[in-house]
């Protein structure tokens, strides 16, 4: 179930207008916004940064690729970074 984002807090006091805490209000040409002050995001995915990153396919042995990819898991890390630095060191020995 999607929840909607949370609104500012209104506090009010007799015979005052509510105000908004943490949020900035701009009035321009009749319409008024309010805008929240945004939290970092998360970094760009790999499929996301076409600038740096070119999606691959090549074809190996199923058991290599199951073995490689239950040491990957146990260790955290990611099939790509395996690939990309067995690439490095692979183009530092062709020089």
């Amino acid at each position: 179930m999607r929840r909607s984002p949370p609104y500012p807090k209104r506090t009010s006091a007799r015979g005052q207008g509510a105000e908004l805490s943490t949020a900035a209000v701009s009035v321009s040409q009749g319409q008024v916004g309010v805008s929240m002050p945004r939290k970092p995001g998360r970094p760009k995915a790999k499929h996301s940064d076409k600038e740096n990153y070119a999606q691959m396919s090549l074809y190996i042995r199923r058991e290599i690729r199951n073995r490689t990819k239950a040491r990957l898991f146990a260790e955290g890390s990611e099939f790509s970074a395996l690939v990309e630095s067995l690439l490095e060191a692979w183009l530092e020995k062709q020089k």
